[in-house]
């Protein structure tokens, strides 16, 4: 999967979590609705200045630890997991 496709899908996945919809975070970064949803998709490459944007409009980069730490709780259960996994 590339960089693009991946990173897109975490900040839809980040936007779903907060409850936003693709307009509110476009008129936050300045895009309309379908440039949100090329980003989503992976079709549209951004830079790291859109990237923080988007996280920003989505409520900080606190809200996406939330997201990732949720994640890693989520997965720890489904593998049966006895002591959590650790990121790096």
């Amino acid at each position: 999967m590339k960089r693009g496709r991946r990173s897109g899908e975490i900040l839809r996945a980040l936007r779903n979590y907060k409850r936003k919809y693709q307009h509110a975070v476009g008129e936050f970064v300045g895009a309309d609705v379908s440039t949100i949803s090329r980003i989503e998709s992976g079709e549209l490459p951004v830079t790291s200045e859109v990237e923080r944007r988007y996280v920003d409009a989505c409520g900080g980069v606190n809200a996406l630890r939330t997201l990732i730490d949720d994640s890693v709780e989520l997965l720890n259960r489904l593998m049966g997991h006895n002591q959590p996994l650790k990121l790096a």
